[in-house]
């Protein structure tokens, strides 16, 4: 099994905390360090559920080998920064660009190799390729509308409902926005 590592984290929010402060009819400043930490908890909860990026962040996968197509396990993947490889002297060696590219209609996203491509022999450490790229939407007004809303509702319902106890409900209902659910269903690379 490859692995993924985010090793950059978004500077930008699929929603502001001035969007969710309209959207909870919020007036001043008084609230927005807790709506921050809401909106952020949000948009991971929303991450998880699609299993990639909102918003446009760096990763590296870490390879146990090269193969034809190498599944970035990431959707919406606008760049490859760069694959590189541990050759046998153990000597960090990148691949040139003209070798491989992005099948972007895959879900999730590919790294395909050219057939042309001969992949080199590897050092014998557990993960030799590792591959740097981009993932995630570059701005806000560029997200899914289906996205967006699904943080919204995620946001204003953590802000709303400040414990994590409901009498008669089972905590699992409570942590996560059914509505917020369905509408990132439609987005989700793994169902």
């Amino acid at each position: 099994m490859n692995y993924v590592k985010r090793t950059v984290a978004p500077t930008v929010r699929p929603v502001s905390v001035d969007e969710a402060k309209l959207h909870f009819k919020v007036t001043g400043t008084d609230e927005d360090a807790n709506i921050a930490i809401y909106l952020d908890g949000a948009i991971t909860a929303c991450e998880n559920k699609l299993q990639t990026a909102i918003m446009d962040s760096r990763f590296t996968l870490y390879a146990r080998s090269f193969a034809q197509h190498l599944d970035l396990q990431k959707n919406y993947v606008s760049a490859i920064n760069s694959v590189k490889y541990y050759d046998v002297d153990g000597n960090l060696t990148t691949v040139s660009p003209v070798n491989y590219s992005v099948q972007d209609f895959k879900v999730p996203n590919v790294l395909y190799f050219n057939d042309s491509y001969t992949f080199p022999n590897t050092d014998l450490r557990e993960f030799p390729v590792e591959v740097s790229f981009q993932a995630g939407f570059t701005s806000a007004s560029s997200v899914f509308p289906n996205i967006r809303n699904a943080v919204f509702l995620e946001v204003a319902d953590r802000y709303e409902n400040r414990q994590n106890e409901v009498i008669g409900e089972r905590l699992i209902s409570v942590m996560y926005n059914t509505t917020a659910e369905k509408m990132l269903n439609e987005e989700c690379q793994y169902l």
